[in-house]
């Protein structure tokens, strides 16, 4: 019998797969007799059967994967498009990284707050009734717990420290230093008790997603569906890690860049773009890491060391060296003005106002 090889070819699948009947088993049989073609189509339908799990190719896997080489590619780009920025505002001095600071930290507030606040208000959940739930389930068990993430927390802020010393400028008088105190005070209190209120009431959804916990204010922005909010927190987070990279980085290099090595270049700018470039290779690579690795481990870690060396110093030597400072240049400030007040008083005589 004569038949069709395009009839056949719609019968060998389920031949090959051995769930044909036994008309059509004997069909091909014959067919296959006579047809070389069709003998090679089955025995690649059958190798191909015995593939390996990791040969056989299925298209949601591969659009998972060109998902995550879009994503790679997206990551380089951000990264590169923040290391040369931070170079750029790095190599120019300390007036350009307090000015970059200043405009990017308003910015960056202003709109932390904002998703802050729109997140707790678009809760199912209000902050008291977490709270109550999780007094009743653990009481004070966490407590301990939470003030040793206060400190460490603290701690590894005040990492940062010797970059702020680097870029910034001196307060005039104590008046100035508790102003500006105050200031920082309220702003990062508000901030983060906003999203610690935010963060609790979301607990229960973040942490239901797959790698919703590693940026969770990310997740709870995409899981509200308002999608300006998305990109506003996206731009949030590239505006922080510019801000806090330039003074970073800016502290290495009026750290570094007067080193003897480099003291055959003479223009300063040079100096600086070397200095700069490495801190951002080497910090480019350690990101290799993984940010949630960095975050569990590097946290921590920089946190412990930030108490050991920042908050500890301060608070014990730190105290007595302000004081011993303020005395001193108290006494200094009086000296001087003392020996002022007869110059003034000699050129108020000589220079006498009359009254009209």
């Amino acid at each position: 019998m004569n038949i069709d090889c395009r009839v056949i070819g719609d019968l060998l699948p389920l031949y090959a797969d051995e769930s044909c009947s036994d008309a059509s088993r004997a069909l091909v049989d014959d067919h296959l007799k006579t047809c070389p073609r069709c003998r090679e189509t089955l025995a690649r339908m059958k190798s191909e059967q015995f593939l390996p799990a990791a040969q056989v190719i299925d298209p949601p896997a591969v659009a998972d994967y060109a998902q995550k080489v879009k994503h790679r590619r997206q990551k380089r780009g951000t990264l590169l498009t923040v290391g040369v920025i931070v170079l750029m505002l790095t190599i120019f001095g300390a007036g350009i990284v307090r000015a970059a600071s200043t405009y990017m930290g308003m910015a960056i507030l202003v709109t932390a707050i904002s998703i802050y606040v729109i997140g707790i208000f678009k809760s199912d959940s209000s902050i008291f009734s977490v709270l109550a739930a999780d007094f009743e389930t653990t009481g004070f068990m966490n407590m301990p717990k939470a003030i040793l993430n206060a400190f460490t927390y603290a701690g590894f802020q005040c990492v940062t420290l010797p970059t702020m010393i680097a870029c910034g400028t001196t307060m005039k008088n104590k008046a100035g230093c508790a102003k500006a105190m105050w200031i920082s005070f309220v702003m990062n209190a508000v901030a983060l008790v906003l999203s610690v209120f935010m963060l609790m009431s979301w607990q229960s959804v973040y942490t239901a997603v797959e790698g919703g916990s590693t940026i969770p204010t990310l997740t709870v922005c995409k899981i509200i569906g308002i999608p300006a909010m998305v990109a506003v927190y996206g731009t949030c987070l590239l505006l922080c890690l510019i801000s806090t990279g330039v003074t970073t980085i800016f502290g290495f290099v009026a750290r570094f860049e007067k080193l003897p090595v480099f003291s055959g270049i003479q223009s300063a700018p040079v100096r600086s773009a070397i200095v700069s470039a490495f801190i951002i290779v080497l910090s480019m690579t350690i990101s290799m890491a993984g940010l949630t690795n960095i975050i569990k481990y590097g946290y921590g870690y920089c946190g412990y060391l930030g108490i050991a060396v920042v908050v500890v110093p301060f608070l014990t030597v730190g105290v007595y060296k302000n004081r011993k400072y303020c005395k001193e240049h108290a006494f200094a400030n009086a000296n001087a003005e003392e020996e002022a007040a007869p110059a003034v008083r000699s050129s108020v005589r000589a220079n006498p106002v009359t009254a009209d």
